[in-house]
């Protein structure tokens, strides 16, 4: 019996069974993927992927996805949006029918295992030819003049996109590859429309390319939702249908009103979403060694071109037929990076962000974009993540050269005490500086837990009228020998203007300038291979029961090409006391090395490898 393809009737998660009419030209799309296998191959292809093997028990498919996707496209309906028109020489009913047509295409280029194999494929295509990475796939032998612009914007998409981009460019040619030389209406459908809308290029001169992108994007945004939900353990959510359905009935909405009230609405859960599903510890080791599996695999591959031809037709991961992937529990994130992109400054996209970590001796790196629903409007940050994940157990090393690479590639070295876009930089990037601070410690001294406290930098002057006036400012990257402008600038002498009830802090601060000055007397004449890390806060260290010992700021030395870590930790004392045997005494009652040296009579420093 033939099956009817002017409809789709699908359960889909928190919606229940739909029924959803499809519109010309999308009903004849459906045929064509119909009767090449597509849709039996997209209900065996996991929605999560490869994750699925991290999330035991989600069994949502990409067919799921794509019916999710049909039924919000349908159920767009806003003034504007329902009038017919031409694209090409291609005729849509509507502005459903075409958003249709694309929900249709959104899938069909994913692998088994989605993402995290496509990110092996692209890190073995970006490694191959990193100016054209598209030209190592494999396309169908097409002769029609639109097919090179096709090529080249495929290339540029993977450019910009990065792994995010390849299911769409294998969609296309998946597409191509389908098409006969006689069926003129669907070539004009893919040439003139789905492959410009899949590779984010204009295919002429239309004010529909705009409305349907933005559309799409709710569309998008709203199906994924609806299927991860469901899976992320949110004790509270709305109903994503009854959302939409009551912005649309609101008078005088229009696309953009809908865009911009929707978007606010959910963009903040789609993030707990994601933090949940695709960004947790188990996820993201997941991802490093199938992407690396995957990218091992082609790399001692005869012929990976056709290899990942082949991939295409399959729907389960098991059907790669690539062998056994090392276990997740053989690997360990030693230390993760987490900045705000708006403030990152670099255009390394992942694949050269998990390249040069892998010079740095990560055998799993792994970098991942956040892009938030929000992000073009600026009401949230993208993400970027970076792992340094390595085989066996974490050492303070692996964070040392962690915290070397990252200031090498992110910090701006000229930067001023007045730069305030530095300044923001800076405050983002330290959570991250704190974290690896503390991670080192830890590793260094198993069984202690590591806090980092603060100093009130502003209320000493420094900063008070820029950023980071309201972040906590207490660790700081600097260059080998501690001569950047900000770190003079911290450690400027302002004992004049310093409040009475603030002295005793502030002779803290001055520890660091002494300990500042003392290593750079040392390292005047030598060629140094290192960074450093201005701790401005007391470091205090503690086991289950008590506190152990507290430093009273630091200075870490990380070196550049081993990682290994320096502690510079000070002990300050105003008054009565001598700082040099109360440091000495306290490490000798916990069992540490008592590598202690006198700065002055208020100041004395320990001297630790992490």
């Amino acid at each position: 019996m033939a099956e009817n393809t002017s409809k789709i009737e699908h359960v889909i998660p928190h919606i229940g069974l739909a029924t959803i009419p499809l519109y010309p030209p999308a009903d004849k799309l459906y045929s064509l993927l119909l009767k090449c296998q597509e849709i039996e191959r997209l209900k065996t292809l996991l929605h999560l992927g490869a994750l699925s093997e991290a999330l035991p028990g989600a069994r949502h498919a990409r067919w799921d996805y794509t019916v999710s996707l049909l039924y919000y496209a349908q159920a767009l309906k806003l003034r504007g949006m329902n009038s017919a028109f031409t694209l090409g020489i291609t005729e849509f009913s509507s502005a459903q029918a075409a958003l249709q047509t694309i929900a249709l295409c959104w899938n069909i280029g994913h692998l088994p295992g989605t993402f995290l194999v496509e990110k092996g494929v692209y890190r073995w295509l970006y490694e191959t030819n990193k100016e054209n990475p598209a030209n190592k796939l494999k396309w169908p032998r097409k002769k029609h003049s639109n097919v090179p612009l096709v090529r080249k914007e495929a290339n540029r998409l993977l450019r910009e996109q990065d792994y995010l981009g390849l299911a769409r460019v294998l969609a296309v040619i998946k597409l191509l590859s389908m098409l006969n030389d006689t069926d003129s209406e669907l070539r004009n459908l893919v040439l003139d429309f789905a492959a410009p809308f899949l590779l984010s290029y204009e295919g002429g001169d239309s004010k529909q390319w705009f409305k349907l992108s933005r559309a799409f994007t709710i569309v998008r945004h709203l199906a994924y939702l609806t299927l991860d939900i469901s899976l992320a353990g949110l004790e509270w959510c709305p109903s994503i249908p009854s959302l939409l359905r009551q912005e649309i009935d609101r008078e005088g909405t229009d696309l953009q009103e809908l865009s911009d009230r929707i978007g606010e609405v959910l963009s903040p859960i789609e993030r707990l979403v994601y933090a949940s599903l695709y960004h947790r510890d188990t996820a993201r080791k997941e991802a490093a060694i199938v992407a690396d599996w995957v990218y091992g695999k082609l790399k001692q591959s005869n012929n990976a071109k056709n290899r990942i031809s082949s991939w295409m037709k399959k729907g389960a991961l098991r059907d790669l037929r690539i062998g056994n992937r090392p276990p997740s529990g053989s690997v360990v994130i030693a230390g993760s990076i987490r900045l705000r992109t708006h403030f990152v400054g670099t255009n390394l996209s992942p694949a050269e962000i998990e390249l040069s970590l892998r010079r740095k001796n990560f055998m799993y790196p792994l970098a991942l974009n956040y892009q938030a629903w929000n992000s073009e409007a600026m009401i949230e940050p993208d993400e970027l993540i970076i792992d340094g994940i390595v085989a066996g157990t974490a050492t303070s090393s692996d964070i040392g050269r962690l915290l070397s690479w990252m200031i090498r590639q992110f910090e701006s070295p000229d930067a001023g005490a007045d730069d305030t876009y530095e300044l923001l930089r800076k405050a983002d990037f330290e959570n991250t500086y704190v974290l690896l601070v503390k991670r080192a410690f830890e590793l260094a001294f198993p069984g202690k837990t590591a806090t980092i406290e603060p100093w009130p930098l502003s209320r000493f002057g420094l900063f008070a009228e820029s950023p980071p006036e309201g972040s906590r400012g207490c660790v700081w990257a600097c260059d080998g020998k501690l001569a950047d402008q900000i770190s003079k600038h911290i450690v400027r002498d302002r004992s004049r203007t310093i409040p009475t009830v603030l002295k005793d802090r502030y002779a803290e601060l001055l520890g660091i300038r002494a300990l500042r000055n003392h290593l750079r007397s040392k390292w005047r004449d030598k060629r140094l291979r290192q960074r450093c890390l201005l701790v401005t806060a007391s470091v205090r260290f503690r086991d289950s029961e008590r506190d152990l010992i507290e430093f009273d700021g630091g200075i870490a030395v990380v070196s550049s090409r081993g990682g290994y870590i320096t502690w510079y930790g000070l002990e300050s004392k105003r008054g009565s006391g001598d700082p040099f045997s109360s440091l000495k005494n306290r490490l000798e009652d916990l069992g540490l090395p008592t590598d202690v040296h006198k700065l002055s009579a208020r100041h004395a420093f320990a001297k630790l490898t992490l």
